[in-house]
């Protein structure tokens, strides 16, 4: 369909309380939805924001919007917007599922929408420090014999 992506470069790595294959599964989602209901040579940009305490991250699409009665519809289940009867297959679950993941995770998750300039959905996580790795005795004990 001729769908531009766009992922801009990070200046800065961020890191977040969260499940490493939930997050994917979010991105995923969030992703599929902003290739599917967009248009015929559309763009789809995802882009992170930050502060000490969150991480947001963004997926904005140039599809056709949302009206504010389908934004109230949402998060609901098994609720395809009117897209039943439409091309783009789906079951009407998967923004359900998706915001349970964030939430489970202790985050939050929205959508932004103007109908003719398309969707921003985005999600937070709570921040945290760089993981510290543990190295392995084996590994250790391998380098201090290489020096």
């Amino acid at each position: 369909r001729g769908i531009q992506l766009i992922f801009p470069p990070l200046d800065v790595h961020r890191f977040v309380k969260a499940d490493r294959t939930r997050v994917k599964q979010v991105l995923i989602n969030l992703l599929s939805n902003a290739i599917k209901y967009n248009r015929q040579g559309g763009t789809v940009e995802v882009s992170c924001q930050g502060s000490p305490d969150w991480l947001r991250i963004s997926v904005k699409d140039s599809g056709p919007g949302l009206t504010p009665d389908k934004m109230t519809q949402l998060f609901q289940q098994f609720n395809r917007l009117g897209q039943e009867r439409g091309s783009v297959e789906g079951t009407g679950i998967g923004l359900v599922v998706t915001k349970q993941l964030v939430e489970l995770m202790g985050g939050q998750i929205d959508v932004e929408s103007t109908v003719g300039v398309g969707s921003v959905c985005w999600f937070e996580l709570i921040s945290a420090s760089a993981p510290k790795v543990a190295a392995d005795e084996n590994q250790t004990e391998a380098m201090a014999a290489k020096r």
